[in-house]
């Protein structure tokens, strides 16, 4: 019988086709993104990378500067007000740029209060707490001055706690003393009226005191107002005073107390103030008082005074010194 003879190239080919028929199945890479079923090939917004923030407007303490901004300047991007002055980072920054451009304070350097970029606080009359003081801000200081009678010095100081109760109302409680001994008991009472303009202010002030030697009453209410020019602040008060018995004519006093001031650094201002006390009796009293106050730290700052006052017909020099804890 006659063999069949296959040759080994024929099987070859057979597994060759056998394999090029056989569907091809391709797995998906895990991290693919899934196609749309719109079939456009647009990716799923489930699977869409997240959103990057911008640094540029990030501001973790909300104070209106960016925190890149005030990385590079000094401030603290945790705190509102940097200096800790009642003045937010942003405000004294008015653009919030980092520079400290003309009519802005710097966020960095305590003021004086956060109203005294408006108002400076008076001397001879000074004020329950700045006009528009916030609730809950309490201020203690002591009043020094030293006067020249009968050619002799006399030290009258005066210390007094301040407290505002809500906004634009404060009260205060002093104690006047005449060199070692307690001459008088006095409450004050402040408060600060609406204002339409941001650069002026105004109010109403009034005064009682019982002196200790006889217990006469005076009675002072005083109409306050004032406002300010880029560094110049100008403040006036002007209202009346009775002292003891209603019927006298010396117990009655016009008063008017002016005061112009310039911030020389935001920590530094210089002033004078004048002080006119015009009795019914016709007398008249004068006190012209230059003075310096100066921010030495956050909490505390001074107030040095010296000047010249007119009675009875003569001259003679005054010194004033407060000291203010806040």
């Amino acid at each position: 019988m006659a063999m069949q003879y296959r040759s080994p190239r024929l099987g070859v080919v057979a597994v060759v086709l056998a394999l090029a028929a056989t569907p091809t199945v391709h797995a998906q890479p895990s991290d693919a993104v899934p196609i749309d079923p719109d079939g456009e090939g647009h990716p799923s917004r489930a699977d869409a990378p997240e959103e990057v923030p911008d640094l540029e407007s990030v501001d973790t303490d909300g104070d209106g500067i960016p925190d890149l901004v005030e990385m590079a300047t000094g401030t603290d991007i945790l705190d509102v007000d940097t200096d800790g002055d009642g003045v937010p980072d942003g405000e004294e920054d008015a653009n919030r740029d980092g520079v400290v451009d003309p009519g802005e304070r710097d966020p960095r350097v305590p003021g004086l209060h956060h109203l005294a970029a408006l108002l400076p606080e008076p001397m001879v009359f000074d004020l329950v707490r700045p006009l528009g003081a916030r609730a809950g801000e309490v201020e203690v200081n002591t009043l020094i001055v030293t006067d020249f009678l009968n050619d002799r010095p006399v030290v009258y100081w005066a210390p007094e706690v301040e407290w505002a109760i809500v906004d634009g109302f404060a009260v205060e409680l002093e104690l006047p003393m005449v060199d070692a001994e307690l001459d008088a008991l006095k409450l004050a009472l402040q408060w600060t009226a609406p204002s339409p303009e941001t650069n002026f202010a105004h109010g109403v002030q009034v005064i009682g005191e019982v002196g200790l030697n006889g217990w006469e009453p005076e009675l002072t209410a005083l109409y306050l107002l004032g406002g300010r020019v880029d560094r110049v602040a100008l403040s006036g008060m002007v209202g009346a005073r009775a002292h003891g018995a209603a019927d006298r004519l010396d117990a009655w006093h016009v008063l008017v107390n002016s005061m112009v001031a310039v911030d020389l650094h935001e920590a530094v201002t210089v002033a004078l103030e004048t002080n006119v006390a015009v009795g019914l009796d016709e007398t008249v009293r004068l006190a012209l008082v230059p003075q310096i106050h100066w921010q030495v730290v956050e909490r505390f700052r001074i107030q040095l005074g010296a000047g010249a006052v007119y009675e009875a017909g003569d001259w003679r020099p005054q010194a004033i010194t407060r000291l203010i804890l806040e």
